[in-house]
């Protein structure tokens, strides 16, 4: 199977809040062909629960076992990233469809 062609990635901590709104509107962009790398900061809220509730395949949701700070979480999740390019999106964020359908991409 071929990489996608974009990684969104979320590095989440208390984000119980924004994140399933976040979530969507990656999930509603008119481009398909990426996946949404997810890694919560081991976050003391549900944030973790709010993202484990998302069922498309193209979404990749994990939780450090403790939390290592923001640094440490954005560079997880941008490790996990298989796509030839990577959107890093804030846990608290949202995109506008077509955010970032770009000229350069097929």
């Amino acid at each position: 199977m071929r990489p996608p062609t974009v990684s969104v990635c979320i590095p989440a901590y208390r984000s119980e809040a924004y994140i399933a709104a976040c979530v969507q509107s990656v999930l509603d962009q008119t481009f398909t062909d990426f996946e949404l790398i997810i890694i919560d900061d081991a976050s003391p809220d549900r944030t973790y629960d709010v993202i484990r509730g998302f069922t498309d395949p193209r979404v990749r949701a994990s939780q450090q076992s403790t939390n290592v700070g923001p640094s440490a979480n954005w560079n997880a999740v941008l490790a996990a990233a298989t796509g030839r390019y990577i959107k890093l999106l804030p846990g608290d964020d949202t995109l506008h469809p077509p955010a970032w359908r770009a000229r350069w991409l097929p």
